[in-house]
């Protein structure tokens, strides 16, 4: 292994950490991970997919990153590690993504990151990813998953900017409770947003609104697993005017044909999202009248006024519904 290090040598190298050892005491550590220790600065990407030796991460920062660019702490490290030391990577100059799973005790430059991904579950407090949210002034990219049998908090934090976010998905799928995360972000620069709720968490049509306001860019939309209303998701709609994807995926509730005739265009109306051109209705529900529906996509294909001014409505680029035995 070290002469094909030293073979390699100057190319950047990705490093996934495996050990069949699954106790966390381990403190032995071999050569291999010396050796790794040393060929540092030319780490490309880090990954923790097992426990390692405790010697090791205690050592890593003591030298420097400088081609580090991607970190996976795939282990929750405070089960791991000594939950009293911070991991450390020295100097990381490079450093854009991370996946961090539960509470890891590690010391991070937050401000450099662009793409986040962090785990938490019910040994993790929910009110951390709003912490390390804060820090990531820099993100573009940031996923939030939490699995907590728990419901939210109520949470004091103040509302703070993340001026370069574009994508954010949250994934509460398995954290009953209403929307408080979103409740303290202002994302002027958010264009696709992505909710996967737990079935008993609350909609809140004015938290949710305050949130759209706060973030007003917002051109794609995906909500699964919600028990949101077709009154909830025409309110959110009615905010969102610049919205050109909306996927709405196992909502029972939420499509019917309230929401459709919403969307259908008439002369002399406002019509709702004037540029949504790509639909998804899939698993919500079998009350949706296949007239009403039909009569909907037709009015924004011929919406076209005259050659001379803009259309009234943006035309469809991509359709697709399925519920029941109805799938198109």
């Amino acid at each position: 292994m070290k002469d094909w290090l030293a073979r390699s040598a100057p190319l950047p190298v990705p490093i996934s950490t495996f050990n069949r050892t699954d106790n966390p005491d381990w403190e032995d550590m071999s050569p291999i991970f010396d050796e790794l220790l040393k060929i540092s600065p030319r780490w490309r990407s880090f990954r923790i997919c097992s426990p390692v030796p405790l010697a090791f991460l205690r050592r890593m920062g003591e030298y420097e990153k400088e081609s580090l660019e991607e970190v996976d702490l795939g282990s929750d490290l405070s089960r791991l590690y000594d939950p009293g030391t911070t991991l450390s990577f020295g100097t990381t100059p490079r450093l854009r993504k991370l996946r961090m799973v539960g509470n890891s005790p590690c010391s991070i430059h937050w401000a450099q990151l662009t793409d986040l991904q962090l785990y938490l579950d019910a040994s993790s407090p929910s009110e951390l990813s709003l912490v390390i949210l804060a820090r990531c002034s820099n993100l573009v990219n940031a996923s939030i998953f939490i699995y907590s049998p728990a419901a939210l908090p109520e949470l004091e934090t103040d509302i703070f900017t993340l001026h370069q976010l574009s994508t954010l998905s949250f994934d509460l799928s398995l954290a009953p409770g209403n929307c408080m995360l979103l409740l303290h972000l202002r994302v002027p620069a958010l264009k696709h947003l992505r909710l996967k709720l737990d079935w008993d968490m609350e909609w809140t049509d004015a938290q949710f609104t305050a949130f759209q306001l706060r973030s007003p860019n917002i051109t794609q939309l995906e909500i699964s697993f919600s028990e949101l209303t077709s009154d909830d998701l025409r309110t959110a709609l009615a905010h969102a005017p610049s919205l050109t994807h909306l996927s709405v995926i196992n909502c029972s509730r939420c499509i019917g044909d309230g929401l459709t005739f919403a969307l259908l265009y008439r002369d002399g109306f406002t019509p709702l999202v004037p540029s949504l051109r790509n639909l998804v209705f899939d698993f919500c529900g079998n009350g949706l009248s296949e007239i009403i529906l039909a009569s909907m996509i037709m009015s924004r294909w011929r919406a076209t006024p005259s050659l001379s001014s803009r259309p009234a409505v943006a035309r469809w680029t991509y359709l697709r519904f399925f519920w029941g035995a109805l799938e198109f």
